[in-house]
């Protein structure tokens, strides 16, 4: 009885990481510990549901033909062909090719044109810019963030992650791809909740910015009607795909969703609603830290963008009077270095080498970069 309660608890794999830590077996500094403890392991709070959905596709569907996004020449799609295909897409450098007012466009009409997905949406252009305007020109979390995590996804769906999906799915999960990280302010949780932001206080303190990228995706659907060509039945999978989704974004949950993949990935039916929501959650939580598993010149220019964004928020919590989170202390540079180590060993590697597996030998490519990156940083 003992064992299957055990095995039934949501925080399987996080007594695991404390006895290793503890333990010696991991080797982290006291700065990359307290963060782990702070803000990931110690978070008893269950993820937030998964519960099945009947979805029915295929016959009988009300799709009709949207609107293209984008009118570009010839160059300008092949363009778009030959960069957004390729695993090794740098969006940084993307963006200063095309404008970086119209990367998210720009890569979402390939997305879903690749997918035959157009058909789904309405409005799509309209839509696609208005998210565009509203991500803050952050270092790290802008509109180039966004556009990286939808290619990314796209890059999975390639690898083997469409077999398990019907259109709905992909366009719902290209979507939260989107949206996932709509106004970001550039701070996380715990600064706006150290601040009693009205955030904070709107969303009790609970996945902050998630409930508040998720609600601004579906309250801006509606404010356009982009899903106006589907079924009700339709409609509702698609926002609860894009909310779940979003929501399980929150790195306070990430050992949750990845002990909740350990117990289902030899397991999963794609005849089942929630197995498949447990796979799209997990592509978007891998897509989101991507960075970590491409090139080393792509990995290194999101990190030295991520690294600008924590320093900012450090500045912000010394001008507030608050103690400084771990590796956002711009006056201690090696701070920020050592948790790249940490954060490999324990978020990174552990979720998206077994999704690359899971996705066969067509993610190859994935673990490789993952490994290389991983290795360049204990290099002197």
């Amino acid at each position: 009885m003992f064992c299957i309660s055990t095995l039934n608890k949501d925080n399987l794999f996080m007594p695991d990481i404390r006895q290793q830590v503890a333990g010696g077996q991991i080797h982290m500094d006291k700065e990359t510990t307290d963060w782990l403890f702070s803000e990931v392991a110690m978070r008893e709070a269950p993820a937030p549901t998964v519960s099945p959905h009947r979805h029915t596709d295929g016959g009988g569907s009300s799709y009709s033909a949207g609107q293209p996004l984008l009118a570009l020449s010839v160059e300008d799609i092949e363009l778009d062909q030959n960069t957004l295909n390729d695993w090794g897409a740098d969006m940084l450098e993307f963006a200063e090719q095309v404008d970086a007012s119209n990367v998210l466009q720009r890569v979402m009409r390939h997305v879903l044109a690749h997918w035959n997905l157009l058909d789904l949406g309405t409005n799509l252009e309209v839509f696609f810019s208005k998210c565009a305007s509203l991500y803050k020109d952050n270092p790290y979390h802008s509109v180039k963030h966004a556009a990286d995590v939808v290619q990314t996804l796209h890059c999975f769906a390639r690898m083997g992650l469409d077999k398990w999906l019907d259109s709905a799915d992909l366009f719902a999960l290209f979507l939260a791809g989107a949206c996932h990280d709509l106004e970001h302010p550039g701070v996380n949780n715990m600064f706006l909740i150290a601040t009693e932001a009205p955030l904070a206080l709107l969303y009790n303190e609970r996945s902050v910015l998630e409930n508040f990228h998720a609600s601004t995706a579906v309250k801006l659907m509606g404010e356009h009607n982009i899903l106006q060509c589907l079924k009700e039945n339709e409609k509702k999978w698609v926002k609860k795909i894009i909310c779940e989704t979003i929501l399980g974004t929150d790195m306070a949950y990430h050992l949750d969703w990845l002990s909740k993949f350990r117990m289902k990935a030899s397991t999963l039916n794609k005849a089942d609603p929630g197995d498949r929501l447990l796979l799209m959650t997990i592509a978007l939580k891998c897509a989101d830290i991507s960075n970590s598993c491409k090139p080393l010149p792509v990995y290194s220019r999101w990190t030295r963008a991520l690294m600008e964004e924590f320093y900012a928020q450090g500045d912000a919590e010394r001008e507030h009077g608050l103690t400084i989170s771990p590796f956002m202390d711009r006056q201690k540079p090696e701070s920020f270095a050592n948790s790249q180590k940490g954060f490999f060993k324990i978020l990174a590697e552990p979720l998206i080498s077994p999704f690359a597996e899971f996705l066969g030998p067509s993610a190859s490519v994935v673990l490789g970069c993952l490994h290389q990156n991983m290795t360049s940083l204990e290099t002197p």
